[in-house]
């Protein structure tokens, strides 16, 4: 067996022991995950990105805070859509407080046709759709 694969097994073990394990993470060190956005409508056509999250606690030294997260998410479509997002989800000492907050910006162009079953082609409109949201709970 080559250092590779040795190096592969290695990698894969940890994973296995961080993400499938039943044992509590006593540390309670922050992780950190990247995986991809993928999808397909009719509408947008193919989309892809990137979408990730890091969870931590506020205050390690108490077993009995939740956990807090930062997501951030970015997609583009094969239509030249756009969506961007920042999420949190923070549990302040003691969980006395729990601060949920999201920042978008999506710039969401598209065809406009008219409402019902009789529309035609010829009708099609272009709508620049473009949101910036905050908000905060």
């Amino acid at each position: 067996m080559g250092s590779a694969e040795l190096k592969a097994q290695n990698i894969i073990q940890k994973l296995s022991k961080k993400f499938l394990s039943s044992e509590r993470d006593s540390t309670r060190s922050g992780s950190f995950m990247v995986l991809p956005a993928v999808g397909y409508a009719q509408e947008t056509g193919v989309e892809y990105g990137l979408a990730s999250a890091y969870n931590f606690y506020l205050d390690k030294s108490d077993p009995k805070i939740r956990t807090s997260t930062v997501m951030v998410m970015g997609t583009f479509t094969s239509n030249s859509q756009s969506n961007f997002k920042l999420q949190t989800d923070l549990w302040t000492k003691n969980n006395d407080y729990h601060l949920i907050s999201e920042i978008r910006y999506r710039n969401w162009p598209f065809n406009y046709y008219g409402v019902g079953m009789d529309t035609w082609k010829a009708d099609e409109e272009r709508i620049d759709q473009k949101l910036f949201r905050v908000k905060l709970e």
